[in-house]
């Protein structure tokens, strides 16, 4: 039994690696080249050209991420990292973080709020443009992450990031999506929303993939879209600036999940039931809200909220009078 435990434990920590260096490919392509370049070797590393490599970097983030892919290498081929990875490194990467923060400080996207992706619904919808009006949708009901999450959707597990299913209950139907990982959440998701037929038939997610997968002719198997990210956030703008909304370059995919955020606030839901609701950390989530945008009630929850937790954030869709969906 123990052997099968070792070989369990090295088939996943091979995977692990296998993962990891698909994931550093291009980072680690590039140490190599500039320690070419310069006629030094790339393992072990030495600290002065780390310094060096760390210099070439504009954006401190990206300096960060390849200086993260140095030392997984270096841990692969088992070689020590205290020769290079130090203080002096640490200073050199913090400065960097502090002047590309400078230089290009974050723009932080307005929230789309309900009433506006309505519009944007019905106008995809004029345009015969059926996937983005379904993106749209839910990614406000459910609160997902546009390019990570609703992108590639499936009906079926397929590559084991999501499924979708419709189920009865009390009557209605009831849209079950499961997300087999989630930012902050490693084991996943499995989110629920009901029929809202009667309070708010646009943004009723059930009877929106029921419909859409019928004028597709669809099987619910496979992925859903074939819509890359870039092509969303392109429509987006296009479409907003069809509406007659200003400054459609101030929106990007995060807005639907602030505009339900913003929703649920305006409506008087509590941090915690927001927090829930979009399966936020409450420090993530006080970078999508201002305090003043809150209920008084809220307000003090956050206060409150802040000396017990710190985390992240993600948050559900507002409909005026419709009640608010729940992250189950």
């Amino acid at each position: 039994m123990i052997a099968a435990l070792d070989d369990g434990a090295d088939r996943l920590a091979l995977a692990c690696i296998s993962r990891s260096l698909a994931t550093y490919k291009s980072e680690l392509t590039c140490w190599f080249a500039f320690c070419s370049a310069i006629g030094s070797r790339p393992l072990p590393a030495a600290e002065a050209d780390v310094l060096r490599f760390v210099t070439l970097f504009r954006n401190g983030r990206s300096a960060k991420k390849y200086v993260t892919a140095i030392r997984f290498f270096h841990d692969w081929q088992k070689v020590p990292i205290s020769g290079w990875d130090t203080r002096a490194l640490d200073q050199r990467l913090r400065g960097a973080a502090k002047e590309s923060a400078v230089r290009h400080p974050l723009r932080k996207a307005k929230p789309l709020l309900w009433g506006v992706v309505r519009r944007l619904v019905a106008e995809a919808r004029s345009q015969a443009h059926a996937d983005f009006a379904l993106v749209c949708i839910l990614a406000s009901v459910f609160l997902l992450r546009v390019p990570s999450e609703c992108l590639p959707l499936c009906f079926d597990k397929v590559g084991e990031h999501s499924s979708l299913r419709l189920r009865e209950a009390g009557g209605r139907q009831v849209l079950v999506l499961s997300l087999h990982r989630r930012k902050n959440l490693p084991l996943g998701s499995v989110l629920e929303r009901s029929c809202s037929c009667d309070r708010d038939m646009v943004m009723c997610a059930p009877h929106a993939v029921s419909a859409w997968a019928r004028s597709r002719g669809r099987a619910w198997q496979g992925r859903l879209f074939s819509y890359p990210a870039s092509s969303f956030r392109s429509d987006l703008k296009k479409s907003l600036a069809a509406i007659g909304i200003a400054d459609p370059h101030a929106y990007s995919s995060q807005s639907f999940r602030r505009g339900t955020a913003h929703e649920l606030a305006a409506a008087g839901g509590s941090l915690a039931h927001i927090l829930e609701a979009g399966q936020w950390h409450s420090k993530a989530f006080m970078e999508y809200l201002a305090r003043a945008d809150l209920e008084q009630a809220a307000v003090l929850d956050v206060i409150m909220a802040q000396s017990d937790s710190d985390g992240e954030s993600d948050p559900p869709a507002g409909r005026g009078a419709a009640k608010r969906p729940r992250a189950k």
